[in-house]
């Protein structure tokens, strides 16, 4: 699976966190729009790299979801180069 700024960030966040946090949380930490966390949340869900549970409340109000790091192996994310250098020849 590639990994982009965005998914490394988010991913980092939560497994520094060490705990479930909310969207409203994480949006907060990152910086990033609550869509673009959105968006990058569902995928790791599709991929089984973060789990979603719907957080316990009181009476009837929207409900909120917590998400943390699955524990699986993340072998395939440390993989991936950081960098990446290209170099160009320019012929006159």
């Amino acid at each position: 699976m590639y990994l982009d700024f965005f998914d490394r960030k988010i991913l980092d966040i939560l497994s520094r966190k060490h705990e479930p946090m909310t969207l409203g949380e994480l949006v907060s930490d990152l910086g990033f729009a609550c869509s673009t966390v959105i968006i990058h949340l569902e995928r790791f869900g599709s991929e089984g790299l973060v789990l979603k549970e719907k957080k316990p409340s009181r009476g009837r109000v929207r409900p909120e979801f917590l998400y943390h790091v699955a524990h699986t192996s993340h072998s395939d994310m440390d993989s991936q180069p950081s960098v990446v250098m290209l170099e160009f020849s320019v012929e006159v």
